[in-house]
């Protein structure tokens, strides 16, 4: 059969000449813009036809019914030329690679659409879920309750719609594919994972597209901008600790522990992921055996990740200069039943319900992500169960992602990935109330007469935030008994973070 893209095409009845094919090509620049161009053509003429035939529908249908005629479209230009399947291990030929190349180009920027009238489509279409909810309002429990379930009944249908229309293509992701298997139950450290490494997969194509362009949205950037954070404080904390001292680390829901592996990691790693390598730290004698690594996650996958890489970084660091006595002394201690305790509200019977304090206390406590998944009491009581874990002076950070993120919608409805989003003014309540809740939750913690928010109306616009409070804590300015909240990585010059970080520190 004579594919389409292939096949001789007689000159349009107004006069224009047809479309180049891809086989009239000679550059992979001109290969692009003629298969672009043939797929707009054929999805601009069938979105034309189906509004003809049924109608406009709503502007989520037809983001949802464009999206799926362009890959459709896509799916047999592909095949017609031979460069629809994609090895599984991760070459690619190479026309599959002049259409994977680094930078923008004409298919590329035709996802980049799709998505982003997806984005705009399955907003319009939350906005209904949002708006039957408030309507009920004020209103009896009864209705507000029958509310609730209607909104909920109508989110249901917009992703099995989604499933419907466009949820085989959105599979052939493997980022898509993972994360719509963890709101199933199946899977979640694997989704981080995969974004912080940060390399496009799927067995077509056109999955290996979507993949690249879900990697690049604002939620998957601030992920793989949150390492780079993390491991400069992280580097700078160690460093300001008394070296005759070991350093406690904790990672409270620490999926893949991306930060810490690449920290303690060879320089080679940290080029590669384009991190700035932390050798001068490691290069001082006996610095790795000052550590005492403590991971907590529910997830026994995530721990058996972390704990595998970490050791295997810490056996490459002690195998040089560092290797000593206390070599053998060094333990990764991996405590899955606390963070599970917490979050399945375990707290909430009272103080006699936690831990034993001093098991696991820490120098610097790390809790990046969890919240985004925790209601506001579940929150309250991470946040006061860090403190009480905490060593006098110790630092530690909380991470979230805000509801700046511009693909919010998408991300829910397409990839079932849903957030708590907390902006900066939520997090500055959080560490407000700091010192109520901890000693609400035991006699023995106290906090300071009052929470000092450190930096309150006081950055820069001229340097970053995150630079700022890194200087704070390197000339000891950030003091026991402060907070502060802090932005990461923005999608635009003075928008909100999409990261946020609320960063504590312990009183002496």
């Amino acid at each position: 059969m004579v594919s389409p893209s292939e096949s001789a095409q007689p000159g349009l009845t107004d006069g224009r000449a047809a479309p180049r094919t891809w086989s009239q090509c000679d550059t992979a620049a001109e290969r692009l813009q003629a298969l672009a161009g043939l797929v707009r053509a054929e999805v601009e003429g069938r979105v034309q036809s189906a509004e003809t035939t049924l109608g406009h529908g709503t502007d989520f249908s037809r983001s949802v019914m464009r999206a799926r005629f362009l890959f459709e479209a896509l799916t047999r230009e592909f095949s017609s030329v031979g460069i629809l399947g994609v090895d599984r291990g991760g070459q690619f030929n190479q026309r599959q690679a002049e259409v994977m190349s680094a930078g923008t180009n004409p298919v590329k920027s035709l996802i980049g659409e799709a998505i982003l009238n997806l984005e705009m489509g399955c907003r319009a279409g939350l906005v209904v879920a949002s708006t039957i909810r408030t309507s009920a309002t004020g209103r009896e429990p009864k209705e507000q309750r029958r509310a609730e379930l209607q909104a909920l009944r109508h989110r249901r249908e917009l992703e099995a719609f989604v499933d419907s229309e466009i949820g085989a293509f959105l599979e052939t992701s493997d980022f898509a594919r993972l994360a719509r298997e963890h709101s199933s139950g199946r899977g979640g450290y694997d989704i981080i994972d995969k974004i912080l490494t940060n390399r496009p997969s799927g067995p077509t194509l056109l999955g290996c597209l979507l993949d690249e362009a879900f990697l690049g949205a604002p939620a998957a950037r601030a992920h793989q901008e949150r390492i780079v954070d993390l491991r400069e404080m992280l580097d700078l904390w160690f460093k300001r600790t008394p070296s005759d001292q070991p350093f406690t680390l904790v990672s409270v829901g620490c999926g893949p522990a991306k930060e810490i592996v690449t920290w303690i990691g060879s320089k080679a790693e940290a080029e590669r992921l384009n991190l700035r390598p932390c050798e001068d730290t490691w290069s001082v004698p006996g610095a790795v055996d000052r550590l005492d690594i403590h991971l907590v996650d529910r997830d026994l996958g995530a721990l058996a990740l972390a704990q595998n890489r970490i050791g295997r970084a810490l056996d490459a660091r002690r195998s040089g200069p560092d290797s000593g006595a206390s070599v053998d002394q060094r333990i990764i201690d991996v405590d899955a039943h606390v963070i599970k305790h917490y979050k399945e509200g375990g707290t909430r019977r009272g103080a006699d319900s936690l831990p034993a304090r001093g098991s696991i206390l820490g120098t610097f406590r790390e809790c990046a992500g969890l919240v985004d998944y925790l209601d506001d009491e579940a929150t309250r009581l991470l946040l006061a169960a860090n403190l009480y874990h905490a060593q006098p002076g110790a630092l530690i950070v909380f991470t979230v992602v805000a509801p700046s993120d511009p693909f919010q919608a998408a991300r829910e409805v397409l990839l079932k990935w849903p957030l708590i989003h907390r902006d900066r003014a939520a997090l500055v309540q959080l560490g407000s109330k700091l010192k109520a809740w901890c000693e609400g939750l035991h006699e023995s913690m106290k906090f300071m007469d009052k929470p000092v928010p450190h930096f309150a109306g006081t950055f820069r616009d001229d340097i970053s935030e995150m630079q700022q409070l890194l200087a704070a804590l390197r000339n000891d300015s950030f003091k026991p008994g402060s907070f502060c909240v802090v932005n990461g990585y923005k999608v635009a010059p003075g928008a909100e973070g999409v990261n946020q970080y609320l960063v504590v520190r312990a009183n002496a």
